[in-house]
């Protein structure tokens, strides 16, 4: 049952979902009638999808877009591990708006799961190999503040 109280309760699609959607599209990564059918809509809706978002200045959560577009995405090890498990990757890491980076920790603690029959390593590899997803080294100052940034959210770490 949609949430009445919200305005997007009767959208079919999300507006993060939608900007991810003609992401993909500008990038030739899906057409319109592959998007109409993963979205369950006719393509005259995923016409006017691609339309609403073809603006640079589309907003999100109240930010415009425009202002995040040079935004770099870091990588912790859980989110390449949730990033494995879609099972689609390679796919979601082309379609993503940002280049996405991890830190140069986060194959040592993939590497560990290899063990338990994991394949999280072999998956950064492999992204890294094709220069989809960046490997950065942290100074010891930049590396104590991204510990305590991943502490505060929860996070864990190997050693």
């Amino acid at each position: 049952m949609p949430d009445t109280a919200r305005p997007s309760a009767d959208r079919p699609t999300t507006l993060r979902l939608n900007l991810l959607a003609a992401e993909a599209y500008r990038r030739e990564l899906l057409t319109e009638g592959q998007l109409a059918r993963l979205l369950d809509l006719d393509r005259v809706e995923v016409r006017e999808i691609l339309d609403s978002s073809d603006s640079d200045q589309s907003e999100v959560d109240g930010i415009r877009r425009s202002a995040v577009s040079s935004a770099v995405v870091i990588a912790d090890t859980s989110t390449v591990i949730n990033l494995s498990a879609t099972g689609f990757a390679e796919g979601i890491v082309k379609a993503f708006p940002h280049p996405i980076t991890v830190v140069d920790v986060v194959p040592d603690e993939l590497a560990l799961g290899r063990a338990n029959g994991h394949n999280s390593a072999d998956l950064l590899e492999k992204l890294l190999s094709q220069r989809a997803i960046d490997l950065v080294s942290l100074d010891d100052a930049a590396t104590q503040h991204f510990e305590e940034l991943r502490d505060r959210a929860g996070g864990t770490h190997a050693g």
